[in-house]
């Protein structure tokens, strides 16, 4: 069952519940709990536009934007980066969570995806990528942001 066909309320518990197992599970490697947050936001409904990357300071909280329920590239890059951030993941160095716009080398277009410890999410379903291959694939980063002070800039 996709939890986004749920009520926002419901969504919003689907989501703590996941970054609860993702603090307290120990069984599953980092690869594994990131490839969880990858594929759960990858279920949401996707629209041509949600937010603007170029003006993170009107971002709508995590919150604000579960109860309007509709994600672009962008909006769902920034819930995986929010879901890493809220939760504590072992091995995860919280300081390497980057938002970051790509140039996307097999369509020509422009996309925002995330790093976090060396792996790209939010660029395929079902997978994460390595971030050194990623770029030596021709992928070019444009710009990122860093949350600092719960401001992303």
């Amino acid at each position: 069952m996709n939890v986004f066909t749920l009520s926002p309320y419901e969504i919003i518990n689907a989501w703590k519940n996941l970054r609860n197992d993702l603090s307290k599970n120990k069984e599953q490697t980092l690869q594994e709990k990131l490839l969880r947050v990858n594929n759960f936001w990858w279920n949401c409904p996707f629209v041509n536009h949600s937010i603007n990357f170029e003006k993170p300071e009107e971002w709508p909280t995590p919150w604000e934007l579960i109860f309007e329920n509709q994600y672009d590239h962008v909006a769902r890059s920034y819930m995986i980066a929010e879901t890493l951030l809220l939760s504590e993941i072992c091995d995860l160095d919280k300081n390497s969570v980057e938002l970051i716009l790509i140039k996307d080398i097999w369509d020509n277009s422009f996309k925002v995806v995330v790093k976090a410890n060396n792996y790209i999410l939010g660029y395929e379903n079902k997978n994460i990528v390595d971030c050194d291959q990623f770029l030596r694939e021709g992928h070019t980063i444009i710009l990122s942001y860093k949350k600092n002070n719960n401001i992303w800039q």
